[in-house]
């Protein structure tokens, strides 16, 4: 952030309801940080364990946990500062599924992420919801692809993320255009 904060009202992107606003996800945020592999990569897997959840197993409508890999409870905890909590939102930062997005659900045990994977911990929880579905909007997924880093454009990085303007509406309000994405996508299903 370089100590100067960028002014809001020079970046809105486009017009939102008037009690809206609009606000860094820095300032929604407890953590947002990525994991890494550890030395030895696949070589140290183990068949259980504490999950290792890399962007294969992170997709917009879940934790895809079938072909999840497994580390010994003593790497877990020398990787204390990548660990998964229940509520979270994993993002995907690199590679093919750069974007991709899950909730983890409210029971989760425990889990651990990759160098490929970051954890979005919010401070308030209870707008989680409404968060992931602004990750997945093609808004923020078009933010994803011009700011990418590296020479391959490939990855994004904690400081980049941490800076998207997010629309924010009331709690109350968030809960009611969920439910009713909701309710459309099971309508769609239907079809």
């Amino acid at each position: 952030m370089n100590g100067i904060e960028r002014c809001i009202d020079d970046e809105i992107p486009f017009e939102i309801p008037e009690n809206w606003s609009w606000t860094r996800l820095r300032t929604l945020t407890s953590k947002i940080g990525a994991g890494s592999t550890p030395t030895g990569g696949r070589a140290i897997y183990q068949p259980t364990g504490v999950k290792f959840i890399r962007s294969q197993n992170v997709y917009n409508d879940g934790l895809v946990l079938n072909d999840v890999a497994y580390i010994s409870e003593e790497i877990n905890q020398r990787k204390s500062g990548s660990i998964v909590k229940p509520k979270d939102i994993l993002l995907n930062i690199t590679g093919g599924s750069i974007g991709r997005s899950a909730l983890v659900p409210d029971d989760f045990d425990i889990g651990n992420v990759n160098q490929h994977v970051m954890i979005i911990r919010l401070l308030t929880p209870s707008i989680r919801y409404w968060v992931h579905a602004v990750l997945i909007s093609e808004y923020i997924q078009n933010m994803i692809m011009s700011v990418q880093v590296g020479v391959s454009r490939e990855g994004l990085s904690a400081s980049k993320l941490m800076d998207f303007l997010i629309p924010l509406p009331s709690e109350r309000e968030s809960y009611r255009i969920i439910n009713e994405y909701n309710k459309a996508c099971n309508v769609l299903h239907q079809i």
